[in-house]
């Protein structure tokens, strides 16, 4: 944890994250205003992002499943209306939308594919999260976090929610501050990303 916090911090935007985020949300001005002077923001760095959110998702699936043995024509058809399906009811477009405003943001976005048996009565899901929260394990210089040695996802979970996960082990999870186990969890900017 400590060396991925370390390599993160070494990103000379990751100081300016924070200030980012509450300038993206409307708080542009840091002493405050006087009484007599209204409370009106013109955000217009909200707006672009919201533009180019908006342009870079109404899309549909990319990919295609495709074969050059006609005896799998059916197969690769049926792969495809799938997918189709998934993008729509998981409403795939809107974790990307959230991805990109942490990308935009914060120069970075992570978006996690993990399998949920409770969604979608048991598919893949996608999470949008906070770059800062993808921690590297010996990362390479590839383009692609395939070729890391590995990462760590820091997250926070309550004690009942990981006993029911793990019903072998819930004497082990024990209620405990955010700073005390895991260290800070940048999650500010997903719960006020409604407001984006």
């Amino acid at each position: 944890r400590e060396e991925g916090d370390r390599i993160n911090k070494d990103d000379p935007a990751y100081a300016k994250i924070d200030e980012m985020m509450d300038y993206v949300l409307g708080k542009q001005l840091k002493d405050g205003r006087p009484s007599y002077l209204p409370h009106v923001v013109v955000n217009r760095m909200k707006k672009g992002i919201l533009s180019h959110v908006s342009a870079l998702t109404d899309l549909r699936p990319l990919f295609a499943f495709k074969t050059y043995n006609v005896k799998f024509d059916q197969h690769a058809y049926l792969l495809n209306r799938y997918v189709q399906a998934w993008w729509i009811n998981a409403f795939a477009d809107l974790d990307l939308a959230d991805c990109i405003k942490y990308a935009l943001v914060a120069g970075c976005g992570d978006l996690l594919v993990e399998y949920d048996p409770r969604f979608l009565q048991g598919d893949s899901r996608l999470i949008p999260r906070d770059p800062r929260d993808t921690l590297a394990i010996r990362p390479s210089r590839d383009r692609t976090i395939q070729s890391w040695m590995g990462v760590t996802i820091r997250e926070a979970r309550t004690p009942a929610s990981l006993a029911a996960e793990f019903p072998p082990f819930k004497e082990r999870f024990l209620a405990m501050s955010k700073e005390t186990f895991m260290g800070r969890i940048f999650t500010r900017f997903k719960r006020a990303g409604a407001a984006i």
